[in-house]
């Protein structure tokens, strides 16, 4: 698992994807404008933690049923406006769409830590999604939180009845 902080750890990940990071462009030709990071779960987790102690190095992050440790928003330090994208079930187990008291925040709650540091508009542009798959009883529904500094957007995936899986 990545260390997002959970519990004390002298693995520096941040450190290590740092140094992958300046090795890759050292050596391949990477338009350091259009470094993005993603992950799911434990990914989405690093995915959060790599904008805020990382900003000036991704120019965007997304997360497939991740969110933010309880008040990292207290000590995030983001350099820039960064397009967040959250892709969550409403019926995950995992990390509940609605937090875990003591540690995970809320999606609503994430949400509203980036449309508010991004300036974005508060109230989102709603759209039920098609239902392409009516046997897994989920339906999505995509938040989008549009105008906000350097013209960055917060988008959220709300997949209805959506578990600890991949949409």
């Amino acid at each position: 698992y990545w260390n997002v902080g959970f519990a004390p750890s002298p693995i520096d990940d941040v450190g290590f994807l740092l140094t992958l990071l300046d090795t890759l462009e050292a050596n391949y030709n990477v338009d350091v404008n259009r470094v993005y990071s993603t992950g799911m779960s434990n990914g989405g987790f690093m995915s959060y933690t790599l904008a805020c102690e990382l900003g000036h190095r991704f120019a965007a992050i997304a997360s497939v049923t991740g969110t933010m440790n309880l008040n990292q928003s207290s000590t995030c330090t983001p350099s820039h406006p960064t397009p967040i994208m959250e892709i969550h079930g409403t019926s995950d187990g995992t990390v509940p769409y609605t937090g875990l008291a003591g540690s995970m925040e809320s999606i609503p709650n994430v949400l509203d830590y980036w449309v508010n540091f991004n300036n974005c508009n508060t109230t989102p542009i709603e759209t039920a999604m098609p239902n392409t798959s009516t046997s897994d009883g989920c339906t999505a529904t995509h938040f989008i939180y549009e105008n906000g500094d350097q013209g960055v957007d917060v988008e959220h995936y709300r997949i209805n009845s959506g578990g600890h899986t991949w949409p």
